[in-house]
């Protein structure tokens, strides 16, 4: 909480800074970009850098003071890393409509999964990790018919009707409202699989005012997700 915290002075007299933001691709275009649009209307004369990319990038960055600030799925815990925030999203397959995996009904077990065709973000991504270590755990191997590095190209793949990928449910929620996607609750025998999106900064880094006041939209606004 001290990494949000800063003089009510300097919060009130915020005129101009610069904020470099690392985030896992699925949450840029639903939740950080209104975000900061917002934000702009508040505060104008503060420019952003958005670096997207997988979570263990996202950690690196921040352990190396490139980033400010971090939004990361399920990220190993690091002691040079202060977590802010955390929300649960599920974690669901994502088909074309008319799949068979979409009409098995409303959720899919891993072992269902295990058969189809995936195209998967590859293991720099925190729902990747999650979903391996689910599989394991039913003794399933997990082998993608593709690995990505890209939610996008991950989508892409499930597009051109080549089979499932496996992202949070909020990575895909506009094309699931538009009827492009369908998005299937996975689930193993502890239950249906969710992802922890975390926000979170450098331990002992001082944030700037602009960085700290970014931080603070950002964490009220996944408090209220």
């Amino acid at each position: 909480e001290a990494a949000i915290m800063g003089k009510k002075d300097d919060l009130r007299g915020l005129k101009r800074g610069h904020v470099t933001i690392y985030t896992v691709e699925g949450v840029v275009a639903e939740f950080l970009l209104p975000l900061l649009a917002a934000f702009n209307r508040r505060y104008p004369n503060i420019s952003f850098e958005i670096q997207v990319t997988g979570t263990d990038d996202v950690l690196r960055a921040l352990v190396e003071d490139r980033g400010d600030i971090g939004l990361a799925f399920n990220p190993e815990p690091s002691a040079e890393v202060l977590s802010i925030k955390s929300n649960e999203h599920p974690v669901v397959a994502v088909a074309l409509p008319g799949h068979p995996a979409a009409a098995a009904g409303s959720s899919l077990t891993l072992r269902a999964l295990a058969e189809q065709v995936l195209g998967l973000p590859d293991r720099t991504f925190g729902v990747r990790r999650l979903l391996d270590d689910a599989m394991l755990r039913e003794k399933l191997e997990n082998r993608p018919f593709l690995q990505v590095n890209s939610i996008e190209m991950a989508k892409a793949f499930v597009r051109a009707g080549m089979g499932l990928t496996v992202l949070p449910e909020f990575a895909v929620r506009t094309e699931k409202d538009r009827g492009e996607f369908v998005a299937v609750p996975l689930h193993d025998r502890r239950g249906s699989l969710s992802a922890t999106l975390v926000l979170c900064t450098h331990r002992d880094r001082h944030l700037s005012a602009a960085s700290r006041r970014v931080l603070s939209a950002l964490n009220d606004a996944m408090i209220e997700a």
